[in-house]
């Protein structure tokens, strides 16, 4: 707080997000005089100054990252037309180019504006109304520019005029006032704020789940893949000893078989060779023929039985070529799909 010579000048500051509100209210004309000296004798202005730019940079800066959404129903348009045109009629410019910009308003006519609140204005009474100046504009709610002594120039004719009515605010009701406006305004900031931050987190942690499930599908499918190849891999082996199994027994009864018609050949003979009847001897070559028809017949299944297992084999073998190819494509869906991501 700064004091003076005269009357104590009454200043209180709030800090709200590192920016600090001042707000100074004097009494008397002289007061206002040494408070000016004291602070052109100071540094006070430019620090003022400095850190108003940086907050207005900073809000403009934030302010720049929200879309202006265009009205979508016909009465919402209208309302922020009648709204621009009460701006323009009573002299404020600079709120109305602002609002223009963060509405995003269609500007409509003023016939059109009377058209759509289907007023009927043949005498053109309504018209006339809307067309006089009439304004009393409010320094609080313009953008222009001002420096410090426009600014303490102006609040003393306010309170002079307020004076002239009767109708004086006390300095402590004004700080209130003004205290709450700003906290009002501070709420809606980081409302704001935390809003767009709500949003930015959720869809940060919609990414990173999506990636996460990424992973996971990838390594059920690697898993998975493993597993059958794995599978496909002992079912294989496992064929293959089982067909060397029964080829190896095949061979084993060929052999033996061989053997038995080779013995069997040896006492036809010698019997053929012994016993003087021919009828028994054609008796005997028969019954050797017929066995060494069974004997081919028996032989021959087990041909047919090889020849089953081998395509078996064949079969399981291209069986196992498949998979190995659906588990290609597997791989380069996989792939695919994270590349995409």
């Amino acid at each position: 707080m700064i004091t003076f010579s005269r009357k104590a000048v009454i200043s209180k500051k709030k800090i709200l997000n590192g920016k600090i509100y001042s707000i100074f209210f004097m009494e008397e004309t002289d007061e206002r005089e040494a408070l000016l000296d004291e602070i052109s004798h100071t540094n006070l202005i430019p620090s003022l100054k400095s850190q108003i730019k940086k907050t207005v940079r900073d809000i403009l800066k934030n302010h720049a990252q929200i879309e202006p959404k265009r009205p979508v129903t016909e009465t919402s348009e209208l309302a922020n037309n009648i709204i621009l045109e009460f701006l323009f009629s009573n002299g404020f410019h600079n709120t109305a180019s602002v609002f223009y910009t963060e509405s995003n308003v269609h500007q409509m006519a003023r016939p059109q504006i009377l058209e759509g609140l289907q007023i009927n204005d043949n005498p053109g009474l309504i018209a006339e109304l809307l067309l006089t100046k009439i304004s009393h504009p409010s320094v609080s709610i313009q953008t222009e520019s001002m420096d410090l002594n426009s600014k303490l120039q102006a609040i003393d004719r306010e309170i002079k005029r307020k004076k002239e009515e009767g109708r004086i605010i006390s300095s402590e009701e004004m700080l209130r006032r003004g205290i709450e406006d700003l906290d009002r305004e501070y709420e809606e900031r980081f409302n704001k704020e935390l809003a767009h931050r709500l949003d930015v987190f959720r869809a940060s942690e919609l990414a990173t789940s999506a990636s996460q499930d990424a992973a996971r599908r990838s390594a059920e499918l690697q898993r998975i893949h493993q597993e059958m190849e794995s599978e496909l891999k002992q079912k294989t082996a496992d064929l293959r000893a089982k067909f060397q199994r029964d080829a190896d027994i095949l061979r084993i009864r060929q052999r033996e078989l061989e053997r038995e018609i080779g013995k069997w050949a040896e006492q036809n003979v010698q019997k053929v060779a012994t016993e003087a009847e021919i009828s028994e001897a054609h008796k005997i070559k028969a019954d050797a023929e017929k066995k060494a028809q069974k004997i081919e017949a028996k032989a021959m299944l087990l041909e047919r039985k090889l020849e089953k297992d081998r395509r078996k084999l064949e079969d399981i073998q291209l069986e196992h070529n498949k998979a190995k190819r659906e588990v290609e494509k597997l791989k380069m869906a996989l792939a695919l799909a994270q590349k995409r991501k």
